[in-house]
């Protein structure tokens, strides 16, 4: 039975959404995202920097996890602000959609209330890390490739930060550092 003229789709079509690449419609079905639940998703995936970006990556991501896949996509149907965050940055860069397919439980990192430090904080933190890891070793450090599992890695974003350095080009015990 076809519809009356007058009833439109719920579910908006992909050039609505932004999207120009001819897998789109085929990437949203494979993701199951062509259904009724997936509108208020799918309306935020259309914000993304780069919507056809952000959707292979969403794909790519998918096939990384295999059956984990409900887990993130559940979450995303529920939580706007991993969604928000997660679209954001897989718009934004093909680079961090290269990284959440090589690690795909890091998007947990973006998974509920998330707060990064002042930029004295951050600051902080980076010079603390230089300090404990001499030479070399500070980029593995740097980059929380510490052997830590990802949770411990996404609370040290998550723990309140207390005062900055003391005064600006000085770490806490009062070395000089170098800006960029």
């Amino acid at each position: 039975m076809s519809k009356p003229v007058t009833q439109r789709p719920k579910v908006p079509g992909v050039g609505r959404l932004g999207l120009v690449e001819p897998t789109a419609p085929a990437d949203l079905t494979r993701l199951g995202w062509n259904t009724d639940p997936h509108i208020e998703l799918l309306w935020s995936l259309s914000r993304a920097p780069d919507a056809d970006a952000a959707l292979r990556a969403m794909v790519r991501l998918a096939d990384a996890l295999g059956p984990e896949w409900d887990e993130l996509n559940t979450a995303l149907r529920k939580d706007k602000s991993l969604r928000g965050r997660l679209f954001a940055v897989l718009g934004s860069s093909l680079a961090l959609g290269d990284h959440l397919a090589a690690h795909p439980r890091s998007w947990r990192l973006l998974e509920g209330r998330v707060a990064l430090p002042a930029a004295d904080g951050l600051h902080r933190i980076f010079t603390d890390t230089v300090d404990e890891n001499p030479g070399a070793a500070v980029i593995p450090a740097l980059r929380a490739d510490t052997g830590q599992p990802t949770d411990q890695r996404a609370d040290r974003w998550r723990q309140p930060v207390g005062d900055g350095p003391a005064e600006p080009g000085r770490s806490r015990d009062g070395s000089a550092t170098v800006r960029r």
